[in-house]
C-alpha cells in the first residue's frame, strides 16, 4: 500500500489470521466518491466504480478482506509537525485465478512526513512497497496514490500502479484502503493519536 517504513511500538495485528488462509492517475469522478459511502462493500463493486477501465483486463488475484494499519511517533495532535510513520498491511484470504497458491500476504512501510489530525494520511503521491505472499516470493509494487477523499469521518485513498518485479511481474494493482480519522479529543492533548486501521483491498489485474 501506501505511505513508505518501522517503529518499535507498532501494535501487532493478529498476523496468524492471514497465514496460511484457504481459498498520474486520472482524475477521480464523483461517482467513486459516492460508492465509498458504502465501504467496506466487495471489492469487485468498489474498485468496478473506481478503476472500472482497467478492470477490462483478466482479474489475477483478488484480495478483499485486507487490514491496514499506521503507527505514528510522536502522536498525531491538532498541531502539524513532523511525524515518523510506521506502517503494517495483511491481506486475506486472496482468490487467484491464475495463481491459486497465492492466498494472502503481508506488507510494511514507514517514512517522515509532516502530519496532523487533519492531514494524517499525506503520503508521496508516488512510491515502492514489497508484497511478501506466504509462499515466500515476493512482488515489488510500485504505486500512485491517484485520490483521496473523506466519507463520514473515515477517509478513503484511491491507489493504483504495476508490479515492477516478482511474483505477478507486469500486473496492475488497485487498491482501496480506508482508515477512521483520529479521535478528536485525544488529537487535542500532548501524547495525541499514535495508531490508525482500517480496511484494505487490492486487485492484481493483467496489463
Amino acid at each position: 500500500m501506501l505511505w513508505v517504513g518501522t517503529h518499535p511500538q507498532l501494535i501487532p495485528i493478529n498476523q496468524a489470521a492471514y497465514t496460511g488462509l484457504q481459498p498520474q492517475g486520472q482524475p477521480i469522478m464523483k461517482n467513486t466518491f459516492l460508492a465509498l459511502n458504502f465501504f467496506p462493500l466487495s471489492v469487485a463493486g468498489l474498485l468496478a466504480v473506481a478503476f472500472h477501465p482497467a478492470l477490462q483486463a483478466q482479474t489475477l488475484v483478488t484480495c478483499p478482506l485486507g487490514v491496514s494499519q499506521i503507527t505514528y511517533s510522536p502522536g498525531l495532535t491538532n498541531t502539524p509537525q513532523m511525524v515518523y510513520y510506521e506502517g503494517i498491511e495483511m491481506s486475506g484470504p486472496c482468490v487467484a485465478a491464475t495463481n491459486p497458491e497465492l492466498i494472502s500476504f503481508t506488507s510494511t512501510f514507514s517514512g517522515y512526513a509532516l502530519l496532523s489530525c487533519t492531514n494524517f494520511s499525506a503520503s508521496p503521491l508516488l512510491g515502492d512497497q514489497i508484497f511478501t505472499w506466504n509462499t515466500g516470493g515476493t512482488s515489488e509494487w510500485h504505486y500512485d496514490t491517484v485520490g483521496t477523499t473523506t466519507v463520514g469521518g473515515t477517509t478513503v485513498l484511491l491507489v493504483e500502479g504495476p508490479i515492477s518485479s516478482g511474483v505477478l511481474e507486469g500486473a496492475q494493482v488497485e487498491q482501496v484502503v480506508s482508515h477512521v480519522n483520529p479521535n478528536a479529543l485525544l488529537c487535542s492533548t500532548p501524547v495525541g493519536v499514535s495508531t490508525v486501521t482500517g480496511p484494505s483491498a487490492y486487485v492484481f489485474l493483467s496489463l
